[in-house]
């Protein structure tokens, strides 16, 4: 349910946002969310810093702990065997860097 939480709050974003029509979820399977977006690096910081914020929430008291971090990080790549983590709030340029590995495959 946490997997959907998330996915739903990027979502709300994405609609109220200037990229509603380059980031398309696809998908959520166990313990992630697919998108598919433009290769464009401002598209894809929009989608890594927002995805990033909503996969951190833990405020229910059911689920909050300072012990066990509700982390993520964002893949990137053209098939799911070869993908690359993008860090968290990657700049522009360390998004560069990894979509450079990804066409250089």
């Amino acid at each position: 349910m946490l997997i959907n939480r998330t996915a739903i709050e990027v979502i709300n974003k994405l609609i109220n946002s200037d990229y509603y029509d380059k980031i398309y979820p696809i998908n959520t399977i166990h313990d992630a969310i697919y998108f598919i977006c433009q290769d464009d690096p401002e598209v894809i910081k929009w989608l890594n810093d927002n995805l990033i914020e909503a996969m951190r929430w833990n405020d229910h008291p059911a689920i909050k702990s300072d012990d066990v971090p509700m982390e993520a990080n964002l893949d990137i790549g053209k098939t799911w065997s070869k993908q690359f983590t993008l860090n968290n709030n990657a700049s522009i340029e360390e998004i560069n860097e990894v979509l450079n590995k990804v066409y250089d495959n």
